[in-house]
């Protein structure tokens, strides 16, 4: 005779993550969950694929905070949440700078920006000493002037400036200059790895400096000016579309991470890196 139904065998199938049956890696599932106006399928997917695979590369294990200020939407802050602790280190929008769905947020180069809550010194988990970094995605060519992505500059300061010469500092007192004639667009950061080793990044250009570390950072980082003597200095008009502050990153994992980030501003049509 043949066996009636068992109702209750649902309960042993593989659980399956996200929105109508996606599945998604748990920590993509925490943000997804955290939105309140989710995305649609293909962002999920593509915002589910980045984060897998800075999983897979040690990098989210190292974050503090990171923005995917070029979301899906803002209306509910999504665009300024913390992926990796949602609720803790949320962005604060002061002054509206513009933003753009899929893009990110344009600054005025006169008041506007996004503050952390974070301070280096205080609230830093994997942002240390000699193991830290900040990255960001910025989308607009701004030309020669000095203008902040991002940073505080109580010395010691943390801070990436894009102009006519790329400053990167990661906990040091004295400025780290790249080089000059740089790209003011695309993903540009700065990693410690030693207290005497900064490596810095303009897209895939990668220039060292042997700046030695003097202090973490004790002002609060900023996001489209820096912050700095209690003050926003060097505001700037480019578009960010991500914010990343961590330990430090190996030159491994800044290619991965480049290589992740860029593949999904691709898949919206946003890329800037050639």
């Amino acid at each position: 005779m043949q066996r009636p139904f068992n109702r209750n065998l649902k309960r042993f199938q593989p659980k399956l993550f996200g929105n109508k049956g996606a599945s998604f890696i748990s920590e993509y599932q925490d943000i997804y969950d955290a939105f309140t106006t989710k995305p649609n399928a293909a962002v999920a997917s593509a915002q589910n694929t980045m984060v897998k695979s800075l999983v897979d590369l040690g990098v989210w294990a190292l974050t503090d905070i990171f923005w995917l200020m070029g979301g899906h939407t803002n209306d509910n802050g999504e665009s300024v949440l913390n992926w990796v602790n949602p609720g803790t280190f949320d962005g604060v929008v002061v002054n509206s700078p513009t933003f753009t769905a899929l893009e990110g947020f344009t600054g005025d180069g006169l008041t506007t920006r996004i503050m952390t809550n974070y301070i280096p010194s205080i609230n830093g988990i994997n942002y240390k000493l000699n193991s830290a970094s900040i990255f960001v995605y910025a989308r607009k060519d701004t030309g020669t002037d000095l203008k902040a992505l991002c940073g505080g500059d109580t010395i010691p300061a943390s801070q990436i400036i894009t102009g006519s010469t790329f400053y990167s500092d990661i906990n040091n007192a004295n400025a780290s200059i790249a080089n000059t004639n740089v790209n003011t667009k695309g993903f540009l950061g700065a990693s410690r790895t030693a207290s005497n080793l900064i490596e810095s990044y303009n897209n895939a250009t990668k220039y060292t400096d042997v700046d030695v570390s003097t202090g973490v950072q004790n002002d609060e980082l900023w996001v489209l000016a820096r912050r700095g003597a209690g003050t926003g200095q060097f505001f700037t008009d480019n578009q960010i579309s991500m914010f990343f502050v961590g330990g430090g990153l190996s030159e491994v994992q800044v290619t991965g991470f480049r290589a992740a980030f860029k593949a999904y501003m691709d898949s919206n049509g946003k890329g800037v890196i050639p």
